[in-house]
């Protein structure tokens, strides 16, 4: 590379006039091996079959369809099983699809090939293709035929196979959501039967109960304090009658001696008679032992002669009872005692009724939050058991329609035709790579070579390189060996360019 050299259009033009051959011979070399390479690649011939999915005729807003797959994943699924290593070397075998490296080539090689050259993809969303690359056109054709039968009826066995298994999923998850909601059901009885009455639901019903139980804990209650006064009464007029009634001759009532200063210490409580008589007796005791003029036998005169007008102020009436009132009321006293402690026995079972009640109802928020999580599993085993329930009826119908061919169906837009001329290889395209790529290799050889050669030809490199003015030129000398190199280099390529073009003309004849 020279200092200070202009890279312009001059210098290409000079450039491209002494080193023209380094541009052309990448350009014929690579340019005669692309259009060899185009004309021995042997001709690729291409048949296809269109094929459709026809919905079913039921629209889905009545009957869902069981099988939920994409097109591009049913066809995924249909090959695998329709072109199967077994199956793809039946076909090559049926067809000779390989006859000239029969016996030098492993099978598992030409099932591989011959597997690359099938094409099955969807195109729109209900249709796909089913196509076949062969170098036989006739062969391509008829492979193209059996592989698009074998396609329809793998699609349609995959179709009822899916199907099949929906169902069978379906069924299967319906038994085992069934036993998990019956499980659930029993826990949700057992625990009503255990927390009978402390529901959450049953808060109110409690409350209500209590309130009655209480209304009639209080009527007994107002009955009891009614039957205890009706017996205070009785006992009263029982008292008073008793009282009224001589006291048997061998019974007297004689107190104990009573303290000094209080002689009616000793006197018995009850009706004024009952002490009266008291009174007497103990008076006799102690006139035995005091004289009449005693402060104690003064003091217990002075009661005997009040208890006498308290005896004489009593009624008549009450004096003359007869022993038959007297056991009329003590049987009434009985009674009125059977009564109560009846009644006190049914108000504490009212009580012990009102305290379970308030018991229930104390423990209804712990049972609100146990029955919450135990109905929320419940609800939700329920909603699933349900729609796995209708996704059953609803793949049972589905499955019923195909059978009656209403469902899905295949049917065939295109069948495979006889290819008219080969889809590859593309020589045109091939030949013009190869030109491109020796006119690219020729510019890169011919600037590298620039870039290295460090030649001074023209007075103006000579200024930009050195900075001296130019005193003379002095012509290229040719000798005799630059004559003889320069003409067995003509020769060279005027034997390349014969050889080139006979070797075009030859291929474009025997295409």
């Amino acid at each position: 590379m020279v200092p200070g050299r202009k890279y312009d259009v001059r210098f290409a033009v000079r450039t491209l006039r002494r080193r023209w051959w380094v541009l052309i011979l990448p350009l014929l070399v690579t340019g005669s091996i692309a259009v060899w390479l185009a004309r021995a690649l042997p001709d690729v011939y291409y048949a296809q079959s269109t094929i459709q999915v026809i919905p079913p005729r039921v629209g889905d807003n009545l009957v869902k369809g069981q099988v939920q797959l994409g097109l591009p994943e049913r066809l995924q699924m249909a090959t695998q099983q329709a072109l199967t290593p077994p199956q793809l070397e039946q076909l090559v075998d049926e067809f000779d699809v390989y006859p000239t490296v029969r016996g030098r080539v492993p099978k598992d090689a030409t099932t591989a090939w011959f597997r690359a050259s099938i094409r099955v993809q969807p195109v729109k969303s209900d249709v796909f293709i089913v196509g076949y690359y062969g170098y036989s056109r006739s062969r391509v054709q008829k492979i193209a035929e059996r592989l698009q039968t074998l396609m329809l009826k793998e699609a349609t066995k995959q179709h009822e196979a899916l199907a099949d298994n929906t169902g069978q999923f379906f069924q299967s998850e319906l038994e085992t959501a069934r036993k998990r909601l019956e499980e659930q059901e029993a826990r949700v009885a057992d625990y009503r039967r255990r927390y009978a009455g402390q529901l959450p639901s049953q808060v109110e019903t409690n409350l209500k109960l209590m309130q009655g139980v209480g209304t009639e804990l209080q009527g007994i209650e107002e009955a009891v304090n009614r039957d205890r006064t009706r017996r205070e009464e009785l006992s009263n007029e029982l008292q008073t009658v008793s009282a009224a009634q001589p006291a048997p001759a061998d019974d007297p009532e004689v107190p104990a001696d009573p303290p000094p200063g209080d002689v009616t210490a000793t006197l018995p409580v009850g009706p004024p008679i009952k002490q009266l008589r008291a009174a007497r007796a103990l008076r006799a005791k102690l006139a035995r032992r005091f004289q009449p003029d005693f402060p104690d036998m003064q003091a217990l005169d002075r009661a005997i002669a009040e208890l006498e007008r308290q005896v004489a102020a009593t009624p008549a009436a009450a004096a003359s009872e007869s022993p038959a009132r007297v056991k009329q009321l003590r049987d009434a006293i009985r009674t009125l005692d059977a009564q109560i402690a009846g009644r006190e026995a049914a108000a504490q079972k009212l009580r012990d009724t009102i305290t379970a009640y308030r018991t229930r109802v104390d423990m209804a928020p712990e049972r609100e939050a146990e029955w919450t999580r135990l109905t929320r599993d419940y609800n939700t085993l329920q909603g699933v058991y349900q729609g796995l329930l209708a996704k059953r009826e609803e793949t049972r119908i589905a499955a019923s329609l195909d059978h009656q061919s209403v469902g899905e169906q295949l049917r065939i837009l295109e069948q495979p035709k006889l290819p008219g001329a080969p889809v590859s290889p593309k020589r045109k395209q091939i030949a013009l790579i190869g030109a491109a790529i020796g006119a690219v290799l020729g510019i890169l050889l011919l600037v590298l070579g620039e870039l290295r050669d460090g030649t001074i030809r023209t007075e103006e490199e000579v200024l930009g390189a050195l900075n001296l003015p130019v005193v003379g030129l002095v012509p290229m000398i040719v000798t005799t060996r630059d004559r003889f190199l320069i003409r067995r280099r003509r020769l060279i390529w005027s034997a390349a360019a014969v050889v080139l073009g006979a070797g075009l003309a030859f291929l474009r004849w025997h295409r």
